[in-house]
């Protein structure tokens, strides 16, 4: 036996590595009960104490970033557990694509780590933690970009459900509100280690975080919205179809009556608009190769005389000297072709279809990454549900709706601008403001989030939407197929909604927003000046030192 062994003091180290853990764990927590579908936003305020009481005692470089990883791998753990539809149990690729997400998820969102321990060793702790919440930030942002795009759990999208504090949205967005809340915590991680060494409740670093906490609940109480002082009535479908009976085929006839048949109660419920959700047919119906399913369509818009946005495959074929870039190749027939997931508007009078491709798109199940820049991969990589291998939307394009009225002997026309978001494009504020800022009147989502069970993604999904309305100052509303199909206001309020896995429609009044917010004029310049800060900190901390 080895006299030096000594089995207290191993017995003590487990502890204190079980201790560590435990903290790592409940910020985790602690974070994710600030998202739907149990949302408790308060806890945004001081979900980082246990972490940061952590990170302070560490030292080396590796433990430092195990640190940051353990925090965001529970995070992901109670966050998007869902993602890989273990509810539904029908698709292993799914399953598996979601397992792997857990993982890949903290290691993408811990990159933070790699900014924070330069700098914490070149400036010291206290500078390194005033600094952490503009590397977390630019961490958020990162992850909003490539291939491997996944920024659902960004800090900003945690304040969704703390509609009193989300207002001042529309000067600072959404990574605004991140940087915000982050910057909370730290200060409130201060001030408890300065009430600890005898400072008094009352000291500098609580004095700041009541006055970050109380100025954005300040000013909701004078935010306004600018509004056209128009409405419009739009009918929401929500079909409730199983997603992998609809895709199993078959049955197209049936999925359009079933269309059919909601949309007459909406127009008879004095809807001017028609919204269908996300790929609502399960073919490329506008392709040429459906023309009698087409030509139905066509038909009961000109029929009832209103228009209808729905979401559907797209096929579209190009001339080789045409071609985009990344389009596809058919040997066979010797011809350049690209798909979209994609949004189509349909208006009465023969009207020019109006359509939009999908530029978000979710890694492995729409697209998988890098396949377009290396092909092979798509080979070995196949979802088996859907048409995947979708290319990215070319442009940013408002779908503009004419509608026409009578008035006397006078027929009047006015247009409806509509920022067309697919899905996942929700979940990007700088992609909504690119759209939003050029005019648009309301913001249109259709989706699908019936693959994912009746769990938190759907209601995260819908909240999400509403940092949307706040940026933009527009309203939204969203035709989902087995739910969350609702109308969110510009102040970012839930006002009309179906609950998930029901089959029904909505009919509501939408009050037009005039677009135009400090936020989607300039929705890039703070991205822009945390990237600067990260940038400069980091390179300051690699300098060498001057020698006394």
């Amino acid at each position: 036996m080895n006299p030096d062994f000594d089995p207290s003091e191993k017995s003590q180290l487990k502890k204190g590595r079980r201790k560590v853990r435990g903290k790592l764990m409940l910020s985790g927590l602690l974070f994710g009960l600030s998202f739907s579908p149990l949302p408790f936003p308060f806890t945004l305020f001081f979900f980082l104490f246990p972490f940061l009481s952590v990170l302070e005692t560490e030292e080396k470089g590796w433990a430092i970033y195990k640190t940051f990883y353990l925090l965001n791998l529970f995070a992901s753990f109670v966050l998007v557990y869902w993602v890989g539809a273990f509810t539904e149990m029908k698709d292993y690729f799914l399953m598996i694509s979601g397992a792997v997400l857990f993982f890949f998820t903290a290691m993408y969102m811990s990159f933070q780590a790699l900014l924070y321990i330069p700098v914490r060793k070149r400036f010291g702790s206290k500078t390194a933690l005033l600094l952490l919440p503009v590397f977390w930030s630019v961490n958020d942002l990162f992850y909003m970009w490539g291939d491997f795009s996944f920024p659902w759990t960004s800090a900003g999208h945690a304040a969704a459900n703390f509609n009193s504090f989300i207002q001042i949205a529309d000067i600072i967005g959404s990574p605004g509100l991140g940087l915000l809340v982050l910057y909370i915590n730290v200060f409130f991680f201060f001030a408890v280690r300065k009430f600890r060494e005898g400072g008094g409740y009352i000291n500098r670093y609580s004095l700041v975080t009541v006055v970050l906490i109380i100025t954005p609940i300040v000013y909701s109480v004078f935010a306004h919205h600018s509004s056209s002082g128009k409405t419009i009535s739009i009918g929401l479908i929500q079909p409730n179809l199983d997603p992998y009976d609809k895709w199993a085929g078959n049955n197209l006839e049936e999925i359009m009556q079933d269309y059919f048949t909601l949309s007459d109660q909406t127009v008879q419920g004095g809807a001017e608009l028609l919204v269908w959700p996300e790929t609502a047919l399960p073919a490329y119906i506008f392709s040429g190769a459906y023309p009698a399913e087409a030509q139905k369509i066509y038909d009961y818009v000109e029929q009832t005389n209103t228009p209808l946005l729905t979401g559907m495959p797209d096929l579209v074929y190009y001339d080789k000297d045409k071609a985009p870039q990344y389009s596809k190749f058919n040997e066979q027939m010797d011809y350049y072709y690209r798909t979209h997931n994609a949004a189509f508007l349909i208006q009465p009078g023969g009207k020019p279809v109006q359509r939009y491709g999908k530029m978000k798109l979710v890694p492995f199940g729409e697209k998988i990454p890098l396949a377009d820049k290396i092909p092979v991969i798509g080979k070995f990589i196949k979802w088996g549900v859907g048409i995947s291998g979708w290319n990215e939307g070319i442009d940013t394009t408002l779908l503009t709706v004419t509608l026409e009225s009578e008035s006397g002997k006078e027929l009047l026309t006015d247009s409806v601008s509509i920022t067309p978001l697919i899905c996942y494009e929700s979940v990007y504020p700088v992609h909504t403001a690119e759209f939003s800022k050029r005019g648009a009147n309301l913001i249109a989502v259709v989706t699908n989030d019936s693959w994912y069970g009746n769990t938190s993604g759907p209601y995260q999904h819908r909240d999400f939407a509403k940092l949307r309305a706040v940026e933009n100052r527009l309203p939204v509303i969203r035709a989902a197929n087995g739910g969350i199909s609702c109308l969110i206001d510009s102040r970012g309020e839930l006002k009309s909604s179906l609950s998930m896995y029901t089959r029904g429609y909505l009919v509501v009044d939408v009050e037009l927003g005039a677009g135009g917010t400090i936020y989607n004029r300039s929705s890039e310049l703070l991205p822009w000046l945390m990237w600067i800060t990260t940038i400069g900190a980091v390179f300051f901390s690699f300098l060498p030192r001057k020698k006394s």
